[in-house]
């Protein structure tokens, strides 16, 4: 943004200033009231147009060589002080130049480095969301492969207990099977204890017949 200049009224302003409060209206004198900024040139001018103004119907009367040597060493005076003025607000200025100078690099380094970082976290955010996105892939995968898990699981429940109902049915007749075993064994033994018993009755009697020389009659059952 351009810098406004300094202006006629402002001038006028500070030169009543320095008048009303008996002061001498110098141009160094107008121009410190105002700190120390605008040309020399411009203050001349509007001091010049603001000295006719105040005084438009009575003019001066002519300068007395003493006052104009005395005005020519004040102004010799207040153009060193002014000289001086603008030499020191100028190494003032060089001196707040390299400062800015210096708080632009340092800034434009904290810039980088913010950047930088800015990259970092970026790329460490744009890595956790691949990460994210791949680990939200893999739960919903764990998580289809959990429901088939538990189906088969549920199918294995059901088909372990049907397994486990025939088992105990093939069980029941297992037994029912043993028990028709131990009784055809039973009945068996006791079929052949009754041929054993016959066989040795039959014996018996052949062996009397030898004896008495005539064969014995066996009773019809």
């Amino acid at each position: 943004m351009a810098r406004t200049g300094i202006t006629k009224d402002q001038v006028f302003e500070a030169a009543r200033e320095i008048r009303d409060e008996g002061g001498t209206v110098t141009i160094a004198a107008v121009r410190g009231r105002l700190g120390n900024t605008g040309s020399y040139s411009t203050y001349s001018r509007h001091l010049a147009e603001w000295r006719k103004q105040e005084s438009p119907e009575n003019p001066a009367p002519p300068t007395p060589a003493s006052v104009e040597t005395i005005a020519r060493r004040l102004w010799s005076e207040a153009w060193r002080q002014a000289s001086e003025s603008l030499e020191s607000a100028g190494r003032q200025w060089e001196k707040e130049k390299k400062h800015l100078e210096f708080e632009l690099h340092n800034l434009a380094i904290e810039l980088d480095q913010s950047k930088q970082a800015f990259d970092e976290v970026e790329d460490k955010l744009q890595s956790t969301k691949k990460t994210l996105l791949e680990k939200t892939l893999a739960f919903e995968h764990l998580k289809d492969d959990h429901e088939k898990l538990e189906k088969t699981h549920e199918a294995t429940l059901e088909r372990a207990g049907k397994l486990e109902r025939d088992n105990a049915a093939l069980s029941q007749k297992l037994d029912a099977a043993i028990r028709d075993i131990t009784r055809l064994e039973n009945e068996l033994a006791e079929s052949r204890a009754q041929e054993r018993q016959a066989l040795e009755e039959a014996a018996a009697l052949r062996g009397l017949e030898s004896v008495s020389g005539k064969p014995s009659r066996r009773k019809k059952s």
